[in-house]
């Protein structure tokens, strides 16, 4: 399913750099809205749900590189409970969750116009008014052989699903 995502991501001198050397951590800070379909030539297209890249991230990456600890970032907008079960069939824990809520941008804002977002799916954001916010959730997690899980699958979606209903963040 991933195949030829994952040989665009690690046929590049950047990746065998990284192969070579082991790194301790793998940061990425990855695409996780759709393209608008008249940015599709110019955008990364985080694909329809926002998970594209997860997957490469958490498994071929870290299969890759025995990276013990990997960080990255997605959205609540973009399927946050199938992140949270990829990461729970991976060999990763959570050990950070940390929540930055944002009022929508323009961008996000004509996702949502276009129905490339659908609020009434997975979406968990925040609406006060004509306000509405969602979260950028930035994960730390570490090789489970290293340690237990800080934050469970269920402690991270009840966490998302308080904002989504009050707008705090309680980090």
């Amino acid at each position: 399913q991933y195949q030829l995502l994952n040989s665009d991501l690690f046929n590049n001198q950047a990746f065998s750099f990284a192969k070579e050397f082991s790194p301790t951590i793998i940061t990425a800070n990855l695409p996780y809205l759709p393209a608008l379909k008249e940015d599709g030539e110019i955008s990364v297209d985080a694909g329809e749900d926002g998970t594209r890249f997860v997957p490469c991230v958490i498994f071929d990456y870290a299969d890759k590189t025995n990276a013990p600890i990997l960080e990255f970032n997605f959205c609540s907008l973009t399927a946050p409970e199938k992140v949270f079960r990829l990461i729970e069939e991976s060999n990763y824990d959570i050990q950070k969750m940390l929540l930055l809520p944002h009022p929508f941008g323009g961008y996000t804002k004509k996702l949502v116009e276009q129905g490339v977002i659908n609020l009434d799916s997975d979406a968990l954001y925040f609406q006060e008014g004509d306000i509405y916010k969602q979260c950028v959730i930035s994960l730390v997690l570490l090789d489970g052989k290293l340690g237990q899980s800080k934050i469970s699958r269920q402690d991270a979606i009840e966490i998302l699903t308080e904002f989504s209903k009050t707008g705090v963040v309680d980090n």
